[in-house]
């Protein structure tokens, strides 16, 4: 069955970012908890706002973390259909 993005968990969200180097912060100053992709050079490239929980993100939350992250929507959706 192909996923779409009204059924992702946090544990499926946080895998993803994790396997494309995101690095996660639980408490980063004016964010609150985040994942960040620095730069070869050192400093934040991308950092994503992620709240937990333990139920399905809508799909509102999920445009809003895929648009953060600046990774192709089909890259997801690839990731997790493999």
């Amino acid at each position: 069955m192909t996923k779409t993005f009204d059924n992702w968990t946090y544990d499926d969200v946080a895998t993803f970012l994790k396997e494309r180097d995101f690095h996660y912060f639980d408490e980063l100053a004016g964010v609150g908890k985040a994942w960040i992709k620095f730069y070869d050079t050192g400093g934040p490239d991308r950092i994503v706002e992620i709240k937990e929980i333990k139920e399905f993100f809508t799909i509102r939350a999920m445009k809003k973390i895929i648009r953060q992250s600046g990774i192709a929507e089909a890259e997801w959706l690839n990731w997790y259909n493999s």
